[in-house]
């Protein structure tokens, strides 16, 4: 240190994450100490710095994991999963990604036109006798005012097409 300077010193601090959406206010308690077992106190310590911390809410998926069932030659099965978008998020920035192949599930998202979506998924028409599951993704583009994404959600969707006695089929999945 030169004659004359200021001392200074950086803290870098890391809080525990917080689950719970909401404002958040306290101080923090900052002790400067010349020895280590902080007995002898520096000058004016401790220090109060006060915080708010606003925590927002994130993407919310109504239900949890989905399941279509059906028969081979019935109406095919639709899951509908309501989506509110991360606060202060329009529902324009939400995006729906299958993470494996998702064949022959296929999943939609819309506009409800009330703050939130409607991801719909379904199976087409005559899908042959199987069981499966694919894992989709619900994003948002949006950012947090630190420039933060929200978390994305993950949603695991499984279906069962059983086979119908009174329909011939002509063909049957592998079993493997």
């Amino acid at each position: 240190m030169q004659a004359g300077s200021s001392p200074t010193v950086s803290l870098l601090l890391r809080g525990k994450t917080l689950g719970t959406a909401g404002t958040f206010s306290g101080a923090l308690r900052i002790s400067v100490c010349l020895d280590s077992g902080c007995q002898v106190r520096f000058r004016a310590s401790p220090h109060l710095v006060p915080y708010t911390v606003k925590v927002l809410r994130g993407i919310h998926l109504s239900g949890g994991d989905l399941m279509l069932q059906s028969s081979f030659g019935a109406p095919p099965p639709v899951g509908d999963v309501t989506v509110t978008p991360p606060e202060g998020a329009a529902v324009s920035s939400l995006a729906l990604y299958a993470d494996s192949f998702a064949f022959p599930l296929s999943g939609s998202l819309s506009d409800n036109g009330n703050g939130t979506a409607r991801l719909r998924f379904s199976l087409p028409p005559q899908t042959i006798p199987s069981s499966g599951s694919s894992v989709f993704w619900v994003s948002s583009s949006a950012r947090t005012p630190s420039g933060a994404a929200p978390p994305s959600l993950m949603l695991t969707v499984k279906y069962a097409v059983a086979a119908d006695p009174a329909v011939l089929v002509a063909f049957t999945p592998n079993p493997t």
